[in-house]
């Protein structure tokens, strides 16, 4: 069996969520694969980010998470 382990730079754009796909496929024909992910780059930092403004009753929260949301659909809409 192999991991393979993607960390957020190696999904910081659609070029490279399409290099770690390929390699993950490429894996799995070989063997069984796990795949762990972490959040695309700076996802994880944004989101924290969020969470303290919204507990300290900053509107901006809301600003924040649409631009997350932006940020993911953009994504998909390069990916698919």
């Amino acid at each position: 069996m192999r991991i393979l382990k993607f960390g957020g730079s190696s999904l910081a754009t659609p070029a490279r969520v399409r290099a770690a796909t390929a390699i993950v496929l490429e894996a799995s024909r070989r063997e069984r694969t796990v795949v762990v992910v972490s959040a695309f780059a700076g996802v994880t930092d944004a989101l924290i980010d969020a969470a303290g403004r919204a507990e300290r009753d900053d509107a901006g929260y809301t600003r924040s998470l649409a631009a997350l949301a932006r940020r993911h659909r953009r994504i998909l809409r390069a990916l698919f």
